[in-house]
């Protein structure tokens, strides 16, 4: 297991066999030009988390706090992700609601083709004080199953620092 700061203050563990990704295969495999992204993958399981995060100012966090609630933002990633995977058979499976680190995140699970190889993925958005961080999971279809435990257990690990 291997201990990771994200941000200077959220704090994540990974089973062995995640490595921590740099920021240019970070940037490679979203395709973003984004520098607030941290992340690990398995290649032998074929998985990637990875957390990006976005700071707003103490103004727009309160704005944002009444009108950009973290199910509106879900819904917006959803949209997001809908427009992304509209050539590759995206699948929405269904939103939900859960607890990270202490505070509540709204996320979506959801299944596209990646080439010839089906994905399954879950997004997630949180917010602390003036900080978006939203998480995404990818896996193959055929490992989702095997990777469950690993991947609950990295977010059951997050912690505010």
């Amino acid at each position: 297991m291997t201990t990771a700061t994200i941000n200077g203050e959220l704090s994540i563990t990974y089973p062995r066999g995640y490595v921590a990704m740099s920021i240019d295969e970070l940037k490679q495999s979203f395709g973003v030009s984004y520098q607030n992204i941290w992340g690990v993958q398995d290649k032998r399981r074929h998985a990637i988390l990875a957390v990006f995060w976005k700071e707003t100012s103490p103004l727009m966090a309160k704005v944002g706090s009444v009108l950009a609630r973290e199910a509106s933002l879900a819904r917006r990633a959803e949209q997001g992700a809908r427009r992304a995977y509209r050539t590759s058979d995206y699948q929405l499976e269904r939103f939900f609601a859960r607890e990270l680190a202490g505070v509540q995140a709204q996320g979506f699970a959801y299944s596209f083709a990646d080439g010839r190889v089906r994905q399954q993925a879950q997004t997630l958005v949180f917010k602390r004080e003036t900080r978006c961080y939203t998480l995404y999971y990818f896996t193959h279809d055929d490992h989702a199953q095997a990777n469950e435990p690993a991947y609950e257990e990295m977010l059951a690990s997050l912690a505010w620092v």
